[in-house]
């Protein structure tokens, strides 16, 4: 949603204005970027020249991999308006990037944290593999200076790319856009300026429109207030076969005990395709109840006692066709002997054979279309 109100955002304000500087390589030489009203404003990166400063990597929460700002290169703008800036630098010819965002209005020695991104995550791009983008959008003030730095995540992440930056005036709220308009870090219902505006208010009478009404952090049937309420009702035909876990009680469909002996929740009907029994598993899979049922029939070799005989006229290739769809789990214990990566014998399936003379066999399930088996073999 933030990054489809961010191009809406874009287009809405005046064209982009790019800017040929490269990046300072020290915060006290920070290239410049003229601000002149809201708009975009792309700005040219090049680290391959620049060195590793000695400035911190950031204190503040950056999200996902955060690295050693390799190169870092710094860019300064001053505001000449209160508003709010989203930055990304999002660009497919870019390389893997940290981006931090400092109030610089006490000098370089004495740069205050305010935002910061190891990998971006959410932009349809296209970008290069890990980019670096503002999770939040983050207020800034007319007059006060800033700067953003730029580095690489390890040693070998330096380059040339464009990075991108939205300044735009902060509007009221809007509380049910999922975004954070004002930049106070804090988005529809959960901000205080929409208490009391719908959809934010009291979640019962609200039960089913997937919005967490009252900030509790519970949304619809899985807010305590939704207890009772029409909305949240499981134990009828159709809310029994909907997939859904209408009451939030953690238990859906069949496998709630409000839908015992409802439509189709009862004992398991082995060829329905539904889990009648809610237990997980449809009609043949539910071995314990269908298997030796017309529809789903047992193995002939599903035990060693009648065990598929293969016979044996010499030496040779003797080929032997599986089919374990419908064998159970039988008793016998797992071999005794070792047996590298051995598993449950699930499903197991039996065959013999008598050689005719003494010989060696070698035996195998190789086969592109089987499954991961198990292999044994006794003697009699």
């Amino acid at each position: 949603m933030r990054n489809l109100l961010l191009i809406t955002t874009m287009l809405a304000f005046s064209a982009t204005s790019l800017w040929a500087q490269t990046g300072g390589d020290e915060c006290g030489v920070a290239d410049v970027i003229p601000i002149s009203g809201f708009g975009t404003y792309s700005i040219a990166m090049d680290s391959t020249t620049a060195t590793s400063g000695s400035d911190p990597v950031p204190v503040i929460p950056c999200g996902a991999f955060m690295g050693i700002f390799n190169q870092d290169i710094w860019f300064s703008f001053v505001p000449d308006a209160d508003g709010a800036i989203d930055v990304t630098t999002c660009d497919p010819t870019s390389w893997d990037t940290d981006l931090v965002l400092y109030d610089g209005s006490a000098g370089c020695a004495a740069l205050f944290e305010l935002n910061c991104s190891g990998d971006g995550v959410g932009n349809a791009g296209p970008c290069q593999a890990f980019y670096s983008e503002f999770e939040n959008p983050t207020a800034v003030f007319a007059g006060v200076t800033y700067y953003l730095r730029v580095g690489g995540w390890n040693a070998l992440a330096a380059g040339v790319g464009t990075m991108n930056m939205n300044f735009y005036a902060i509007g009221a709220e809007i509380c049910d856009d999922g975004a954070d308009n004002d930049a106070d870090g804090l988005i529809d219902c959960f901000d205080p300026d929409c208490a009391g505006v719908p959809p934010c208010g009291a979640e019962a009478g609200q039960c089913d429109d997937g919005v967490d009404n009252d900030a509790d952090g519970t949304t619809d049937c899985f807010d305590v207030d939704c207890i009772g309420d029409p909305a949240c009702f499981e134990g009828d035909a159709a809310t029994c076969t909907d997939g859904v876990d209408n009451d939030a009680d953690g238990a859906t469909d069949c496998a709630d005990l409000d839908c015992s002996g409802i439509g189709l929740c009862g004992p398991e009907i082995c060829d329905d395709g539904f889990d009648n029994d809610g237990d997980g598993l449809i009609d043949c899979f539910d071995v314990a109840d269908c298997l030796g049922t017309p529809a789903c029939p047992a193995a002939g070799n599903d035990e060693c006692v009648g065990a598929v005989d293969i016979p044996i006229a010499g030496a040779g290739t003797y080929t032997a066709l599986m089919d374990s769809t419908s064998a159970s789990l039988g008793a016998d214990p797992l071999p005794g002997i070792a047996c590298a990566v051995m598993g449950q014998f699930e499903n197991d399936i039996w065959f013999s054979f008598v050689p005719d003379q003494d010989m060696v066999a070698e035996i195998h399930t190789c086969d592109a279309t089987s499954w991961d088996t198990d292999l044994l073999v006794y003697e009699d």
